[in-house]
C-alpha cells in the first residue's frame, strides 16, 4: 500500500509539473532537464563523506524536494534540491565544520553539459551584493578550459534560442552583505569554468578555522537577465550605511517639493498610469510656506489611494502628515485591509509620520485606505523583500522541514510569524527660515570613566591579547566547555596573554532566533576565559539591519527603533542611538552579557549615519542641546552647507550624543562592572577624513568620554606593501594615547607570514597591540608572535617616544579646515621624516598648552588651517621661549569651528598674509630641476628673510622658505605642500597608491629643508638603506631603537595593491648600518633581539662628546630588529 501510495504522489507529481524542468534519480543520482534535454548531469557534493540517508517528498501543491544529508557530527550537511510547482529550482547545502577538524572544504558542483550552454551568450553580475556590475560574453565553441571572465558571478542569464535560463546564485538577495564571505555564510559567489565537454558551475570555500558553518543557496528557472528585478528588491546593497532607497516617494498639496518627490498631488488613479487616488475623492489642497513637502497636504474624507504594477513582497509604507494651517482632522489609516495606524490626530504646526511593513500579493497592488477626516503631505514606498528572496517570513531556509545540520539557517528559526512594528513619529513644525533663531550651544558633555589605574584594567596598560572567531562566526563553534578550552588552549600554548577578544554573530539582533543561545555561549567562553586567566572583550554590532540570517524582518519588526533618513524621513536600516526602545533593549542584553562574565564591549556602528537621524527621538535631544530645530523643508540649503551655522551645531550634537550614549551605558553597567572596558576603532582613514564633510560621527576624541580603549582596522590588506604609509597611520594613533593615556590597538588584516609580520612590527614599532589573523609559522619563519609576549620585547607600560620634534595633527583642522589637503600634506610630511629617520610624534589640539608641549624643541603644523584663537597664543609662546614652529600655507586660517579668521594670526610674525586661493607655479626648487610645476603660495605683504626660492619658468624667484626669529625662537614658513608631493595613500585592490611617480627634485629639497631646520631638535642620527625604517621609545632605563627592513618594496606609480608578498619579502641588507644617539652617558650596554634570530646579541658601541655610536651588522636585520640600548 505504501509503494502504492508513493507511485500515486509521483504521479500527481508529473500531472502538476506539466512543466520544462525534470529531475530524476533517486539518491545522489539525480540528473536535471530542461525541456527533455540534460541541464545538469550531476549536482556533486565536495565533503569529508557523502551523503548517506536521503529523502523524497511531494507537497501539496506539487513541489517535489530530495533531500540528502550524513549525521556524522565532524561533517554534518543537508543538501536539498526542490522542484517547485511554479517550474523553478531551488538547490541549497547547509554544512557544519567543527573548527578543530582538518578537512575543511566544502562545495557543490553542477555539472552542465557545456553542448547546452554551447553557442549561446550570457550576461552575468559579476562580484557580490554590494555593487551592480553586469557583465557579457558568450560560452564559445573553442572557449578555453578555464573560468569565464569577471569571476566570481552571483548572477547568470544564458542566452541561446529555446534555453533562456537564469541561475540566480544570490536568491536571498544583495542585502545578505557577507554572502561572499567563506565562512558563517550563505555563499552567493560561483564559479563558471569550462572542463572539455562539461561547464562546471561552483561555489563553496575551504572554511576558515573561525567558523563552524558555509552554506549555499541558488535557484533556475527559465527567464532573461532583464527579469533579476522582478525577484529581487535591490539591485546592490553597496554599504551597511546607505538608505534603502524609495521605490516611490509622493506628494500632496501646492508647495514646492524637492526633486526627491513625485508630485500626485489630485490624480487619480487608472489601470495606465498605475498610480493615484481611486475614484474622485473630493481633496483640497492647504499650504503654510511656498516650498517644503510637509508645508503643505490634501484634506479630505474616506480615500483611497493606489499603487499597483509592483512585485510580489514586502514593502515598508511611510504615510506622513504636516499641519502648518491648523487643518482639523481625526483618521485612521489601513494598507491592503491591515492596519498602520487608529484614531490619527495631527495638531497644528506638527509632523506625524507612520511606517510599517506590509505584504504585497501577486495582484501588485498596495491600496492605503483613509478612513475619517484625514490630511496627508506625503506617501513613501520601500521595497524590503521581494517574495522570490523571502527565506525568513512566509517561509524558512529550506523547503521542508528535516535534518539541521547547523545552529543557523534552520526552519525553526522562521516558524513564529513576524509581527510588524509600527514606527510612529510626531514633532514639530518648525518656521522655515528660523529654525537657528535660538540657538545657544547647551550640549553637556558628562565624563565617565573608570579609575584607569584600577587593578582590574592592568592588563590594558601593559596586556597582549588576542582575538578569536569571527564577526559571521556562528557562536557554536565555543559553546561548550570542551570546545571553548580546546579553542583557547590552541591559542595560547607557549605565549603569555592577558585577555581575549571573541566576535561573531556580529548583528546580534537579526539573528532573530539565536540571542539566548549566543547569551548562553559567552557564558560558556567566559567560564573557559577564566581558567586560562585572560579577560574577555565581545566584538559585536549594535545597530545594523543588513539582511544577515533575517536582517531585513529584524528591521521590520524593530521598525519603531529605526533612523529615519534626514532628507526623506523614511526609515533606515539601521538602529538609532536616541530611540529609548532601542536603548533600553539592547543595554539590558549587554547588561546580561556583564552578568555572564564578559569584561568589555567592541561595539560597532553605535552612531549615526551620514543620512541619519531625523526621528523624533533625535530633533527632541537636538532642539534641547542646542535651541535649533533640524529643518523639514527638503529645499533648506542650510542642510546641504555643511559649514552653514545650523549644521556646525549639528555636527557637534551628534557627535556629542554619541559620547552620551555610552556614558549612559555606563551608568547601567555601574552595578554589575564599574571597570568595564569599552573599547572603540576606526580605519585609518576612518581616524584623519573630515568628519564634517562625510557627515560623519564617529569621533574618537569625544567617544572618550566614556571609552577607554581605542584601535584601528588596519584595511590594506598587505602592511608589507604598505609600510611607508603604515607606519606614520600607526604613530597618529598614539595622540589618543597621550590625550586620554589610553592604549591603542591594531586588528591587521593580511594573509601570509611576511605581510602578516610586517603588520605586527608597525604595531610594536608604534607601542600598541596587534590582534592578528590566524597564523602557524613554518619552520625557518620568525615566531613573533612568541618575540611579542617575552621580556626581549619593549615592554608597553612606562615608555614614551624618544623624540623632540611634534607634528600636530590637528582635529579642528582634521574636520574645520579647508584650502589644503589635510591628510596628504600631514602624511606626507611624516613619510619623509620616516624617510629620513628623524624621530618625532604626533600631537592633537589637546596637547596645545605650555605643559604638554615643554617636552619638544620643534613643532611642525602642516594641514593645521583651523586653530583657535587659545592655541595660537600657546603656539606663539612656544616659539618664544626658543623653540621652532614650522607652519605650512593656509596654517592658523580659520578658527577651530572653521570660521575664517579676520586677520592671519602670525600676520604679526611674517608681515605678510598668504593669499587664500592663488598661487604661482615654479619649475625649480632652488637649483633643483622639477619634473612638474609646484605651486607656491602667493604672500600678500613685506616679504623678507627669505631663506630658498622657487623659480618660475620666466626666471622669476618667490618665497618657498621664509624664517623669523621670535623671542629666543623662530617661525618658518613653507609656502608649498611638498609634503602632499610625495604622499603615498594607503593603497587597496581599489586605488593606486600614488598617481604619478614622487618627483625627486621635491624629495631632495624637502628632506633637505627638513633635516636643515630640524637639525637642533634631532635625537639621532641612522645609516641604513632607503627604506630601513625606524621608532625609538625609551624609559629610565633603556632606549629602545626598532628597525625594520622594508627594502624589498618597489611602487610603481598607477600601481594596486598586490596581496601578496614579494617573491624576497625581506632582502639582505648589503652594508653594516650605523647610528648616532645624543646621550647625556656611556651606556652599559647595548644589545639586539629579534625573532629572526635567537637571543641577544650585543653591539658595538663607542661613547664620546654626549654622542654614542653603534655599529649594527647587515645579518643582524633581517626583517624586524629591537635594540636596547641601556642606560
Amino acid at each position: 500500500m505504501k509503494k502504492l501510495f508513493t507511485l500515486f504522489a509521483l504521479l500527481a507529481g508529473a500531472v502538476l509539473f506539466a512543466g520544462d524542468f525534470t529531475v530524476t534519480g533517486e539518491k545522489n543520482d539525480l540528473v536535471i532537464k530542461y525541456k527533455g534535454e540534460v541541464l545538469v548531469k550531476s549536482v556533486d557534493l565536495t565533503v569529508p563523506a557523502q551523503p548517506d540517508k536521503f529523502e523524497y517528498k511531494v507537497l501539496p501543491d506539487g513541489t517535489r524536494v530530495w533531500n540528502a544529508w550524513n549525521e556524522n557530527p565532524e561533517y554534518k550537511f543537508r543538501r536539498e534540491i526542490a522542484l517547485h510547482s511554479d517550474d523553478h529550482l531551488e538547490i541549497t547545502l547547509s554544512s557544519n565544520v567543527p573548527i578543530h577538524t582538518t578537512n575543511r572544504l566544502r562545495k557543490l558542483t553542477l555539472n552542465i553539459p557545456y553542448s547546452f550552454v554551447q553557442g549561446g551568450k550570457y550576461q552575468a553580475l559579476s562580484g557580490n551584493g554590494r555593487s551592480w556590475s553586469p557583465v557579457k560574453g558568450e560560452f564559445a565553441d573553442n572557449a578555453p578550459n578555464k573560468a569565464f571572465p569577471k569571476a566570481p558571478w552571483r548572477f547568470l542569464a544564458l542566452e541561446k534560442a529555446g534555453k533562456d535560463l537564469i541561475f540566480d546564485f544570490n536568491p536571498i538577495g544583495a542585502g545578505d552583505y557577507c554572502s561572499s564571505y567563506a565562512g558563517g555564510a550563505v555563499r552567493s559567489v560561483w564559479i563558471a569554468e569550462r572542463k572539455n565537454d562539461t561547464l562546471e558551475l561552483f561555489s563553496g570555500s575551504t572554511v576558515p578555522v573561525a567558523h563552524d558553518f558555509s552554506g549555499l543557496k541558488m535557484t533556475i528557472r527559465a527567464g532573461k537577465f532583464a527579469d533579476y528585478d522582478k525577484y529581487h528588491a535591490m539591485r546592490a546593497f553597496t554599504s551597511y550605511s546607505n538608505s534603502i532607497a524609495p521605490l516611490g516617494l509622493y506628494s500632496f498639496g501646492e508647495s514646492q517639493v524637492g526633486d526627491i518627490y513625485q508630485a500626485i498631488n489630485l490624480r487619480s488613479y487608472t489601470r495606465r498610469n498605475r498610480i493615484g487616488w481611486v475614484g474622485f475623492p473630493e481633496l483640497k489642497a492647504h499650504s503654510s510656506n511656498k516650498e517644503g513637502a510637509y508645508y503643505s497636504h490634501l484634506a479630505g474624507q474616506d480615500a483611497t489611494f493606489r499603487r499597483s504594477n509592483l512585485r510580489p513582497g514586502f514593502y515598508i509604507v511611510t504615510v506622513g502628515a504636516g499641519n502648518g494651517s491648523g487643518t482639523g482632522n481625526n483618521f485612521s489609516v489601513s494598507v491592503n485591509g491591515q492596519e498602520l495606524q487608529k484614531n490619527i490626530s495631527v495638531k497644528p504646526n506638527t509632523i506625524h509620520l507612520a511606517s510599517k511593513v506590509f505584504h504585497v500579493g501577486n495582484d501588485g497592488i498596495i491600496d492605503i485606505k483613509f478612513d475619517g477626516k484625514f490630511i496627508v503631505s506625503t506617501i513613501g514606498l520601500q521595497f524590503l523583500i521581494a517574495d522570490a528572496e523571502d527565506f525568513s517570513c512566509h517561509r524558512g531556509f529550506w523547503v521542508v522541514d528535516g535534518f539541521e545540520p547547523a545552529s543557523i539557517y534552520r526552519n525553526i528559526d522562521y516558524k513564529k510569524a513576524p509581527v510588524w512594528s509600527l514606527a510612529a513619529d510626531t514633532f514639530a513644525l518648525p518656521v522655515p527660515g528660523k529654525e537657528a533663531s535660538n540657538a545657544a550651544n547647551n550640549i553637556k558633555k558628562e565624563v565617565l570613566l573608570p579609575d584607569s589605574s584600577a587593578p582590574e584594567l592592568a592588563w590594558t596598560r601593559g596586556g597582549h591579547w588576542f582575538k578569536v572567531l569571527s564577526n559571521s562566526s556562528t557562536l557554536s563553534e565555543a559553546d561548550t566547555p570542551e570546545k571553548a578550552e580546546r579553542l583557547l588552549k590552541s591559542k595560547t600554548d607557549g605565549k603569555k596573554y592577558s585577555a581575549v577578544m571573541f566576535s561573531g554573530m556580529h548583528s546580534r539582533h537579526t539573528y532573530i532566533n539565536h540571542l539566548q543561545r549566543g547569551l548562553d555561549a559567552f557564558k560558556v567562553m567566559c567560564a573557559a576565559a577564566d581558567k586560562f586567566d585572560l579577560k574577555v572583550i565581545d566584538h559585536h554590532d549594535a545597530t545594523l539591519c543588513w539582511n544577515i540570517d533575517a536582517g531585513f524582518r529584524a528591521m521590520g519588526e524593530l521598525l519603531h527603533e529605526c533612523c529615519r533618513d534626514i532628507k526623506t524621513m523614511l526609515p533606515d536600516p539601521q538602529l538609532c542611538p536616541s530611540s529609548p526602545e532601542f536603548s533600553d533593549r539592547y543595554s539590558n542584553y549587554l547588561i546580561e552579557l556583564v552578568k555572564n562574565g564578559v569584561d568589555g564591549f567592541q561595539i560597532d556602528e553605535l552612531h549615526y549615519w551620514p543620512t541619519g537621524c531625523s526621528c523624533e527621538h533625535c530633533r527632541e535631544k537636538f532642539l534641547a542641546a542646542t535651541g535649533c530645530y533640524f529643518p523639514v523643508n527638503e529645499l533648506d540649503k542650510n542642510v546641504d552647507n555643511k559649514f552653514s551655522e545650523l549644521m556646525r551645531y549639528w555636527f557637534e550634537w551628534r557627535k556629542a550624543a554619541v559620547a552620551d550614549w555610552f556614558v549612559e551605558l555606563r551608568k547601567r553597567c555601574m552595578p554589575y562592572n564599574k571597570n568595564l572596558l569599552l573599547s572603540m576603532y576606526t580605519t585609518h582613514w576612518g581616524f584623519s577624513r573630515s568628519l564634517v564633510r562625510y557627515n560623519a560621527c564617529h569621533d574618537l576624541f569625544e567617544l572618550a568620554r566614556a571609552i577607554n580603549y581605542f584601535g584601528t582596522e588596519v584595511m590594506s590588506r598587505n602592511p608589507l606593501m604598505t609600510f611607508r604609509s603604515l607606519l606614520p597611520f600607526r604613530r597618529m594613533k598614539n595622540v589618543l594615547t597621550l590625550t586620554y593615556q589610553s592604549p591603542v590597538w591594531a586588528w591587521i588584516y593580511a594573509s601570509g607570514h611576511p605581510q602578516i609580520y610586517a603588520g605586527w612590527a608597525a604595531s610594536n614599532m608604534a607601542n600598541q597591540v596587534a590582534l592578528l589573523p590566524e597564523l602557524v609559522c613554518k619552520p625557518g619563519q620568525a615566531d613573533f608572535m612568541q618575540f611579542d609576549t617575552s621580556k626581549a620585547n619593549m615592554p608597553r607600560t612606562g615608555v614614551t617616544a624618544h623624540a623632540k620634534i611634534a607634528v600636530l595633527f590637528s582635529q579642528a583642522s582634521r574636520d574645520w579646515g579647508t584650502g589644503i589637503s589635510f591628510e596628504n600634506e600631514l602624511f606626507g610630511l611624516a613619510q619623509t621624516l620616516d624617510a629620513e629617520n628623524i624621530s618625532y610624534e604626533f600631537i592633537c589640539d589637546n596637547q596645545l598648552n605650555s605643559k604638554d608641549l615643554s617636552k619638544y624643541s620643534a613643532l611642525l603644523l602642516a594641514t593645521s588651517t583651523a586653530l583657535s584663537n587659545k592655541s595660537v597664543k600657546v603656539i606663539k609662546d612656544f616659539a618664544a621661549a626658543g623653540n621652532v614652529v614650522v607652519i605650512t600655507t593656509l596654517s592658523g586660517f580659520y578658527d577651530e569651528m572653521g570660521r575664517k579668521q579676520k586677520v592671519w594670526p602670525f600676520k604679526e610674525v611674517f608681515n605678510f598674509t598668504p593669499h587664500l586661493s592663488k598661487s604661482i607655479k615654479v619649475e625649480q626648487l632652488m637649483d633643483s630641476k622639477l619634473m612638474r610645476p609646484v605651486a607656491l603660495r602667493k604672500l600678500n605683504g613685506q616679504v623678507s628673510d627669505v631663506t630658498r626660492y622657487g623659480v618660475t619658468k620666466q626666471g622669476g624667484k618667490l618665497p618657498l622658505t621664509v624664517e623669523k626669529a621670535f623671542g629666543k625662537g623662530k617661525f618658518i614658513y613653507i609656502s608649498a605642500v611638498l609634503g602632499a608631493e610625495l604622499y603615498e595613500r594607503e593603497a587597496s585592490h581599489r586605488f593606486p597608491y600614488r598617481a604619478v611617480e614622487f618627483d625627486p627634485a621635491v624629495d631632495k629639497v624637502y628632506r633637505q629643508i627638513l633635516t636643515q631646520i630640524l637639525a637642533d631638535a634631532r635625537v639621532w642620527e641612522l645609516q641604513a638603506p632607503e627604506q630601513v625604517y625606524s621608532a625609538l621609545w625609551s624609559n629610565q632605563d633603556t632606549i629602545y631603537v626598532h628597525l625594520f627592513n622594508a627594502t624589498g618594496v618597489h611602487i610603481k606609480a598607477g600601481e594596486k595593491l598586490d596581496p601578496k608578498a614579494p617573491a624576497i619579502p625581506y632582502p639582505a641588507i648589503a652594508e653594516d648600518m650605523s647610528f648616532t644617539l645624543k646621550l647625556p652617558a656611556a651606556p652599559a650596554e647595548v644589545t639586539a633581539y629579534s625573532p629572526d634570530f635567537a637571543g641577544g646579541k650585543a653591539l658595538a658601541a663607542s661613547f664620546r662628546d654626549g654622542q654614542l655610536q653603534v655599529k649594527l651588522p647587515r645579518e643582524l636585520l633581517k626583517s624586524y630588529t629591537l635594540i636596547h640600548v641601556k642606560k
